[in-house]
């Protein structure tokens, strides 16, 4: 992951964010190291991380082709939610903190099945709401499109 001033990337519990600064600094006597500053506009949260410390807290934005495939991915998913929703719940989990939008797909996909039947429980809804805030924002940036206009994508290849 290459980062640098201006570049956006994805945080899982932030949303998307942006470098503001990279800049290498000493504290109490310690060997200098390279900080980055980002922004997180959802959160309205700056922090500054040791660089080293990125790689395992974000990752790269999905590009424009991976998001038109990601849609395609959507509507081809045959996937059926699991029936027992403590299991359900802890793969629904599991696959949200991946960091993987064809897994966050893959969670509301299934769990539109489950709210079309009426059977969604509160944790069910955590996560299905959870999925698209996730895939919409990503998205958007994706495909430089409004939040509206990615949520409208992501509707109608669910629907499908």
């Amino acid at each position: 992951m290459k980062i640098s001033k201006g570049s956006y990337f994805l945080h899982l519990q932030h949303g998307i964010g942006r470098v503001q600064s990279v800049q290498e600094q000493s504290f109490y006597g310690c060997p200098s190291a390279r900080y980055v500053q980002m922004f997180f506009p959802r959160d309205k949260l700056t922090v500054t991380v040791l660089e080293d410390d990125l790689s395992g807290v974000v990752r790269d934005l999905i590009t424009a082709e991976q998001a038109k495939e990601l849609l395609g991915q959507v509507k081809a998913w045959k996937g059926k939610p699991e029936s027992k929703w403590k299991v359900r719940a802890n793969a629904n989990q599991a696959a949200l903190d991946s960091g993987d939008p064809f897994e966050y797909v893959k969670v509301a996909k299934a769990l539109t099945q489950l709210d079309n039947e009426g059977t969604l429980r509160l944790c069910d809804k955590q996560h299905f709401n959870q999925s698209l805030d996730l895939l919409t924002e990503e998205l958007a940036a994706a495909l430089n499109k409004s939040p509206r206009q990615a949520r409208k994508l992501i509707d109608q290849a669910i629907s499908t």
